[in-house]
């Protein structure tokens, strides 16, 4: 297929495409791809011209093979578009292979960028899926607000915002059975002592002291309600640690219990947030117990039923008995006590770590964690990784590969760039840049030029690597 044998044809994207051959040079990327190949088609090509399409316009895969005939990515790869239906057989042949492809070009991205592995950040989180005949798509608690929906988990570690790993499960497997997996995944590629952090759906008392046992420290989040109480309740005076501009102050102490430490800390604007939710939920359900108490004042009675059963002969008579019973009405200061809970916890939160350290670190280092929740959200909102259409688990496994892939070269790019932008900011500034072809009217190439070239691109592009 001759990509430039229509005249109409003038302007090809070319952010995705010049990323991936600059990724290319650094990691090497294709050298690992290239043995594989799905019915002799170059895996490494088909995977090169799927990244560029993703960074450069985000769609299903269907969407992304027909909008090759405006990238300039086959001709810089070398691919003679195959048909649609090979794309998916690359795409499972991909899948069948990411786990074991994608640490081994993390790990090169890893040196190429000088990346420091002592500390590393993991958290979960679900992609709504279509149809059922997927192993892993389950139903389970959905973070993305469709519990009628299948979806499937899938988790991601970073270090210094690169995503180094990641991880697939089943669609109800909870947090914590899913973080044991990719501590074994991760085990052999971590330094000594590295410190995990993670949120505390992955957290355990097992799992701390699995993760001590392979010589490794954790941070979390207490999340046992009891346990975080005696905590708080054991701090004897807690220390200003950083105030907002706005003045709000976050205080806090340490406490030592057993062999872990233990970071109590409140944050009075926390605190605040906390008592507003805590009033809009309550009016909610103060509206909806009053609504409840007026409809039964109204009707004089509760309905409860009685049911007597009597056989005669071979016929059952069931005869019901309706007891009433007037309800006593609550006042509103009882009810909103009632439904207003405990708030002197507001604003608290323990964090727990095997290792010793002062509060400003402690809490620094768990606030970092907002680094992988970034990266999650670009995953899903950025690089459309939701929701999944592949109808088979190797598809899906290729699909999800190639969106990690992308999110790896973006993330390699803004370390490298050295800039402070999010991957939406510098994705739309490489979606900016185009390929601009002439061509005569025989259809042959006159002239080529790239335009829509920012500095920081183009120092990106075109530095020694």
């Amino acid at each position: 297929m001759d990509l430039y044998d229509t005249a109409n044809i003038n302007s090809l994207a070319a952010g995705g495409t010049m990323l991936v051959r600059r990724m290319d040079e650094l990691i090497g990327h294709s050298k690992l791809l290239k043995p594989l190949r799905s019915k002799g088609v170059p895996l490494d090509k088909v995977a090169n011209c799927l990244i560029a399409q993703r960074i450069d316009e985000p769609k299903s895969v269907l969407g992304c093979v027909r909008a090759m005939a405006h990238s300039a990515a086959p001709e810089e790869f070398g691919l003679d578009v195959p048909s649609e239906r090979n794309f998916y057989r690359a795409l499972e042949t991909l899948g069948v292979n990411a786990e074991s492809l994608y640490a081994n070009i993390a790990d090169s991205a890893a040196g190429a960028v000088d990346l420091d592995l002592g500390e590393v950040y993991a958290d979960w989180s679900s992609i709504v899926s279509y149809g059922d005949k997927r192993k892993l798509a389950k139903h389970g608690y959905s973070r993305d607000h469709r519990p009628d929906l299948t979806q499937l988990k899938f988790g991601v570690c970073i270090a210094g915002k690169l995503p180094f790993h990641y991880s697939l499960d089943d669609g109800n497997a909870p947090d914590v059975k899913q973080f044991a997996k990719d501590l074994d995944s991760v085990e052999k590629r971590l330094p000594k002592n590295a410190m995990l952090i993670y949120d505390k759906g992955g957290d355990s008392a097992a799992m701390r002291a699995e993760i001590r046992r392979r010589g490794f420290d954790y941070l979390t989040v207490l999340k046992e309600v009891p346990n975080t109480e005696k905590v708080v309740n054991s701090a004897v005076e807690l220390k200003l640690v950083r105030e907002y501009k706005t003045g709000e102050k976050v205080c806090g102490a340490m406490v030592k219990r057993g062999d872990e430490y233990c970071y109590v800390f409140r944050d009075e604007r926390r605190a605040k947030q906390s008592l507003i939710a805590r009033r809009k939920r309550a009016a909610r359900e103060l509206q909806e117990r009053r609504e409840l108490e007026r409809k039964a004042l109204k009707r004089g009675s509760l309905k409860k039923r009685k049911v007597v059963k009597r056989a005669l002969g071979d016929t059952i008579i069931v005869t019901e008995t309706v007891i009433q019973q007037r309800l006593a009405r609550k006042s509103d200061a009882e009810m909103e006590e009632e439904v207003m809970g405990d708030p002197s916890l507001d604003g608290f939160f323990v964090l727990v770590s095997s290792r010793k350290m002062g509060l400003k670190r402690a809490l620094s280092r768990y606030r970092r964690r907002d680094d992988v929740e970034k990266l999650i959200d670009a995953l899903k909102n950025v690089h459309d990784i939701k929701p999944m259409r592949a109808w088979k688990d190797e598809s899906l496994a290729g699909v999800i590969f190639v969106c990690m892939l992308a999110a790896l070269f973006t993330a390699v790019a803004q370390l490298l760039m050295n800039t402070k932008k999010r991957a939406k900011s510098v994705l739309e500034e490489l979606r900016n840049l185009t390929l601009l072809v002439k061509v005569g009217e025989n259809g042959r190439i006159l002239s080529k030029r790239l335009a829509g070239l920012s500095d920081i691109v183009r120092d990106f592009l075109t530095s020694p690597g």
